[in-house]
């Protein structure tokens, strides 16, 4: 059995050494991956984060990051842009798996749309789904603050990121 420092310092691992993507896919979203491994080893309610946009250069949003490695480079689904398109939050209460399942537009740092990100709260980690929305939403933004635009999604992540905090 893996102990929380292990699967953090794996995850942390592939973030910056391991390509992400589908082959074919440019998803090579290491600062990405970066942001969700260290938010996800900050925040135990949280079990599952992902982000999805569209590459440089690409035609489709992708999922670029993820803490699932098996859907990263996967295309976004009609259902999962209307979050982004619309604008506004979206909450699923997952009863028998005992969660949230929550979706939010994604901005750069100055607030420019660049897509959305989802994550999946334990019911244990809010008192109820409009308090998942709000713990949710506090997380987004600090991610939100550490994006300098879209395309540094898919720059390096930070030399040091292969320490274990």
């Amino acid at each position: 059995m893996f102990k929380t420092n292990s699967i953090f310092a794996f995850a942390l691992f592939a973030a910056v050494m391991l390509p992400s993507g589908a082959p074919g896919q440019e998803a090579e979203a290491h600062y990405a991956q970066y942001l969700i491994t260290t938010t996800m080893a900050a925040h135990p309610e949280l079990q599952k984060m992902g982000i999805h946009v569209t590459p440089p250069g690409g035609r489709d949003e992708l999922i670029v990051a993820c803490t699932v490695p098996s859907k990263i480079g996967k295309k976004s689904s009609p259902s999962d842009l209307k979050v982004e398109h619309t604008g506004k939050p979206s909450v699923k209460t997952v009863t028998e798996q005992s969660f949230y399942d929550l979706a939010f537009p994604l901005s750069d740092s100055k607030g420019q749309p660049i897509g959305m990100i989802v994550m999946e709260m334990r019911f244990s980690g809010a008192a109820s789904a409009d308090d998942s929305i709000t713990k949710a939403q506090a997380i987004t933004n600090g991610i939100e603050r550490q994006i300098a635009s879209r395309d540094a999604l898919f720059g390096p992540a930070p030399s040091n990121a292969h320490h274990t905090p």
